[in-house]
Parts: structure tokens; sequence; C-alpha cells
């Protein structure tokens, strides 16, 4: 199951390495629209079996860590997926 990303978490925990990654000084607000934008436009990019999330990455670039409930856990930095 690859569930399309579909929200964030509750924790904030994927606003805050957003903005920390590849938007620094952007306001939270402002993020979390620009980052929710990119949903239902993102590509699937892999699977994690093992920790039951799947990648997808958005047109910006951004690489969205996502469990199988379509929560956004996390976002990873520049480069964290070589190749892809």
């Amino acid at each position: 199951m690859n569930p399309r990303p579909a929200a964030l978490d509750a924790g904030g925990h994927a606003l805050s390495r957003y903005i920390e990654r590849w938007h620094p000084g952007m306001h939270p607000r402002d993020a979390r629209l620009r980052l929710e934008s990119y949903f239902l436009s993102a590509d699937f990019v892999e699977r994690e079996d093992g920790n039951a999330q799947s990648i997808w990455r958005t047109s910006e670039g951004a690489l969205l860590v996502v469990d199988d409930h379509g929560v956004v856990r996390t976002v990873l930095p520049r480069g964290a997926v070589k190749g892809r």
C-alpha cells in the first residue's frame, strides 16, 4: 500500500523539517500551504517496506516520507535519495 500524501503529522515535525531543509526563514503558515499544495501532484519514488513508509517527490524536489495512512512524517534533505 502506497497512499498518496494526505496530511502533515500532528506534531509538526514534517513542517519543521521542510522549513529547515528547504526554505529557511519561511513563515510556517506559508510553508504549510506550499507543502500541502504538492500532495496531489507528488510522484511516487520508492517503498520502504521495513518501515511501512513510502517516499514521494514534490515538483520542487522535496522528498516526503509518508506512512501507510497518508501522513507525512518528515521531509528529507536535498540529495537524500541518490540517483532519483
